[in-house]
């Protein structure tokens, strides 16, 4: 199962795909007001979708992403890719 998001200045999209098809029923949108951090989200989103074991994590930031660092517009948030792993339970297959 892989985790899609969109990260964008005002909101965010996060679903779940199979087999490169978005599964429409895990599709969420939320103002990024109402969270704290990207992870906060993440951490109430990812139980109500009991997903199978996550195979990819497929993050697109609307802001500078370098060096497993990103920086969305207008958020203080700092998202690293090995804290994204380690909050999604992501294993390599």
């Amino acid at each position: 199962m892989r985790l899609v998001a969109d990260i964008e200045g005002a909101n965010t999209r996060l679903a779940l795909a199979a087999h490169g098809v978005i599964v429409p029923r895990t599709v969420r949108s939320s103002p990024n007001d109402d969270w704290p951090h990207f992870y906060d989200m993440l951490a109430a989103y990812l139980p109500d979708q009991s997903p199978a074991r996550l195979t990819d994590l497929v993050i697109a930031v609307a802001g500078p992403v370098e060096g497993g660092l990103a920086q969305p517009t207008n958020r203080n948030w700092t998202i690293c890719a090995a804290d994204l792993v380690r909050s999604t339970g992501y294993t390599k297959p």
